[in-house]
């Protein structure tokens, strides 16, 4: 699917589900560097890659803190965990709204798994590659690695290509969703 990075936007990938791949591999990246995660106690990614089946798979847990508006609708704020992550930037007049890495992480993904599930999008009606999605509210507020009373879970499985060129070998996500990326409402 489409998707338009903002001028100077972090991320510089044209599809919705090279976005997911691109956020979450440097989300990964993160969690392995002793700057943004000291003593390696956050992992909110949980993931493997087989370059054989070139296949991305894993699942994801982030934290959020729940609220309601005054319209009673039900809104999600998504925490950085990490100590200095590099700036994240939506840039100008792209397709993101997100804040922070995890923010974006979040609205790509719950995009893209609400996108597949719509024949105007899923012309292959491929199978959901964004599952078990699940808002975990906590009894109480839990304060590390910061205050949050909520999670957000889900399961991913992305296909890629690997991408032979003269200056190496890279991955990107394979889209399988058709049309514009419509936006977040």
């Amino acid at each position: 699917m489409d998707f338009t990075p903002g001028t100077e936007a972090t991320i510089q990938a044209t599809t919705l589900e090279n976005q997911c791949y691109s956020i979450a591999r440097s989300i990964q990246n993160f969690e392995r560097s002793a700057t943004y995660n000291p003593g390696n106690e956050i992992n909110l990614i949980t993931s493997s890659s087989d370059d054989d089946t070139q296949v991305f798979s894993g699942n994801c847990t982030l934290y959020c803190n729940h609220r309601l508006s005054s319209g009673a609708t039900s809104i999600f704020e998504y925490l950085d965990p990490y100590t200095s992550l590099p700036i994240w930037s939506e840039g100008t007049g792209g397709d993101g709204v997100s804040d922070n890495w995890v923010e974006a992480l979040a609205e790509r993904f719950l995009m893209l798994a609400n996108l597949e599930r719509n024949s105007t999008y899923n012309l292959g009606n491929v199978e959901s590659k964004i599952t078990n999605i699940l808002w975990s509210y906590l009894d109480e507020p839990i304060a590390i690695p910061v205050v949050y009373n909520a999670t957000l879970s889900f399961e991913f499985s992305l296909d890629y290509t690997i991408l032979n060129s003269s200056n190496g070998t890279t991955t990107e996500a394979t889209s399988y969703l058709t049309g514009t990326y419509p936006g977040v409402s």
